[in-house]
């Protein structure tokens, strides 16, 4: 886990994965049906269900809509 300063134990990798992820799909919209199309297919698997709910955020996210969250 990786922890950065003023930021307490809320700061993981999940969240640097989130930071990098968003302007990646801004940057390569195209992407993002991959994405979601991978995240669908694996929604089965241990975690699938909370991975998917992710990878939605994200692509909500990177369209401008990302207020919500």
């Amino acid at each position: 886990m990786i922890f950065l300063r003023n930021e307490g134990p809320i700061m993981t990798k999940a969240r640097l994965h989130d930071d990098a992820m968003v302007p990646l799909l801004r940057e390569h919209p195209e992407f993002a049906q991959h994405y979601l199309h991978q995240a669908l297919v694996d929604i089965d698997e241990e975690g699938g269900q909370e991975a998917f709910l992710i990878a939605v955020r994200h692509v909500v996210e990177a369209s401008g809509y990302g207020g919500f969250f």
